[in-house]
């Protein structure tokens, strides 16, 4: 009996032994699951994990499966990027904390670590699997969260999360849960009771506008980004940029002290400065950014970078407007007459008379190298040119009009229209890709040379004297001066454009160089440019600071217009709208005064504090009407530009 006695305390001690060593071994646990989504929508659900140990722990291709309605188990998601800090927390939610359901906005008031759309919690076959790899490969799960019956805790009426009370408890028992009563990170006024948290890994702001780096020879290229902590800036550890892509240092320290091209110290924007050339190839840069902190949390984001090579160098040099064997053997030619090879990525070669053809834009692919001649053929730009007369021009990326002189009047069959030094001819000798030859015909043909340009600018322009409304209506490529009243002021949509208007309509300023004279708003101005239509609709470009003539000041109002009624006719015109807020998301929201509704679109640039807005509610915008993705918008200018 004593025998049978001692063998049975030895496998009891055995047990606990082995349930102690699991228990010290469970490092990542489901701490609080909020299976019942919000009042606003059953799908407002999260899952928050926990790190009960004092290291942190790399959960980066971690799984979580859950029970489907035959009782099955099934992958929800896999997490593919996560560090949880030391004693921290990982916070899985099926939306951003900012989104828009058909019932309100989600009551989460907290950055998720991971966005999952297909996080859906089941209200009855209730199970979820934690495993550190491949969960269908044989592996133990790390931890799992309810019995595969109703969950164990929370309340779908009241709208509370199952919170986890003792994480190396066993989580299919009910012992090891509550029904929550706390309310924190949610929003201030919900009525659910959750308080979730996340790993409080840094965030990296994007610019909505990259500014693009035009390649000139040896060229300044300014990299910054923003860079926040939800445990304050101090919390930051360092920001870099991988710039291998344009051949500079692999991981480059960012500053935010007010060195190395950083503007402001300490605002959380950090900037590098550095200088690239024409051995950077043009095109779209991924340049990898990462920010980590005090905790060893990382978080990396990409900036995507336009980079342009530039040149004074580059002409067109023949052009075949009326070939015997058709219009498809048409062509344009470019002559490299520099020393440098030039990527042509974004360049452009229009033929504008009559509005023409739409311009060919050159691709990565394109590029001259020094003395080489290019002939682009109609099979490949799509431009016709006209056998009764046509212009001809060559754009850089940044705007610049490199040749103006190329306008003949006839086309003979079967000639070249050839550059001559500065002179342009006639020839009988078609010579594609190659160095022109000028034998002129017996017979000849009218033609108009318009003065060579100066790096892309002609000194006898033909400028038009229009009200803005006449000036939108010009074709592009067209000179124009108008006269209008500044409604918002460079730098703040951005620093490279502004609005003015006039009683009948308005027009954006663009000038790439960003030099703007000392603007005031309501400054009465007169501005000389050339008319160009982009996404974002239609602007004027200035090519100097001189372009823009300060007049006098004057004071406008903003016209009352209805939300339907925001387009075309009101772009550039400070307006103002009233109605009932139909949605809202993030920085931007609807209003809907009856007649339609209309986006409100809130820039970064401009530090306005977007207000608590619910649905239904009544309020008044002021703002400018601009375009995005072909949808007519308003932006307010700043903080008193919104009423409600």
């Amino acid at each position: 009996m004593l025998k049978f006695l001692k063998v049975f305390l030895f496998l009891i001690s055995i047990f606990f032994v082995f349930n102690y060593a699991q228990a010290e071994e469970k490092s990542i646990v489901f701490n609080e699951i909020f299976w019942s989504g919000s009042f606003v929508s059953s799908a407002d659900e999260f899952i928050e994990l926990k790190n009960v140990s004092n290291q942190n722990i790399d959960i980066s291709g971690w799984q979580i499966t859950k029970l489907n309605t035959s009782g099955e188990e099934k992958i929800m998601t896999t997490i593919e990027i996560g560090i949880i800090p030391a004693l921290g927390y990982f916070l899985i939610a099926n939306n951003e904390k900012d989104h828009l359901f058909i019932g309100g906005e989600s009551v989460l008031n907290i950055d998720p670590d991971i966005v999952e759309p297909d996080l859906t919690l089941s209200n009855s076959e209730f199970q979820l699997k934690l495993y550190d790899g491949q969960w269908d490969d044989g592996r133990l799960p790390i931890d799992i969260a309810g019995d595969g019956s109703a969950p164990l805790a929370g309340n779908n009426s009241v709208k509370s999360s199952m919170e986890r009370i003792n994480p190396l408890g066993d989580g299919v028992i009910r012992e090891s849960w509550i029904s929550s009563v706390v309310l924190e990170n949610l929003d201030a006024s919900a009525l659910e009771l959750a308080n979730p948290h996340g790993s409080g890994k840094p965030k990296i702001n994007i610019p909505e506008v990259l500014t693009p780096v035009y390649i000139f020879g040896q060229t300044e290229f300014l990299i910054s980004v923003k860079a926040e902590d939800p445990d304050g800036q101090s919390d930051i550890a360092s920001v870099t940029a991988d710039l291998s892509i344009i051949g500079s240092s692999n991981f480059q320290t960012l500053f935010d002290n007010g060195t190395n091209g950083d503007i402001t110290a300490n605002d959380g924007i950090y900037s590098f400065l550095t200088t690239v050339d024409y051995l950077i190839s043009a095109g779209l840069k991924n340049i990898p950014i990462s920010v980590a902190d005090n905790k060893a949390l990382v978080a990396k984001s990409e900036l995507q970078i336009p980079f342009y090579h530039l040149s004074d160098q580059l002409i067109i040099n023949e052009i075949h407007p009326h070939p015997l064997t058709g219009t498809d053997d048409e062509f344009v030619e470019i002559f490299n007459s520099g020393n440098q090879k030039i990527d042509l990525f974004g360049w452009k070669i229009d033929d504008v008379e009559n509005g023409g053809s739409q311009p060919y834009i050159l691709t990565e692919n394109d590029r001259i190298t020094n003395k080489e001649y290019i002939a682009y053929y109609k099979t490949k730009t799509k431009i016709g040119l006209n056998d009764d007369g046509d212009i001809v021009r060559l754009i850089r990326p940044d705007g610049v009009i490199i040749n103006t002189n190329v306008n003949y009047l006839k086309a003979e069959e079967n000639y070249s229209y050839s550059r001559v030094g500065n002179e342009w001819k006639w020839s009988t000798v078609v010579t594609p890709n190659k160095e022109n030859i000028i034998i002129e015909p017996i017979k000849e043909v009218p033609q108009t040379v318009m003065p060579e340009s100066n790096q892309g600018g002609s000194s006898e322009v033909l400028v038009l004297d229009l009200p803005i409304m006449l000036a939108r209506k010009q074709a592009e490529g067209a000179v124009v001066r108008v006269e209008g009243i500044i409604n918002v002021l460079p730098g703040v949509f951005s620093s490279q454009y502004f609005y003015i208007q006039d009683s009948e309509a308005g027009i954006q300023i663009y000038y790439y160089k960003k030099d703007f004279p000392d603007l005031k708003l309501f400054n009465h101005v007169k501005i000389k440019g050339e008319i160009s239509i982009v996404s974002s609709g239609i602007r004027i470009k200035i090519r100097d600071r001189s372009d823009i003539e300060i007049i006098s000041s004057e004071t406008i109002s903003p016209s009352n217009v209805k939300t339907g009624d925001v387009g075309e006719n009101y772009e550039g015109m400070l307006v103002k709208i009233k109605g009932k807020i139909t949605g809202t998301k993030g920085s931007i929201f609807y209003l809907d005064d009856g007649s339609g509704q209309v986006k409100c679109y809130i820039k970064s640039s401009t530090n306005i504090k977007k207000p608590r807005l619910t649905k239904n509610m009544e309020g008044e915008i002021i703002g400018i009407v601009s375009k995005s993705n072909d949808i007519w918008q308003i932006m307010p200018r700043m903080q008193s530009d919104l009423l409600f």
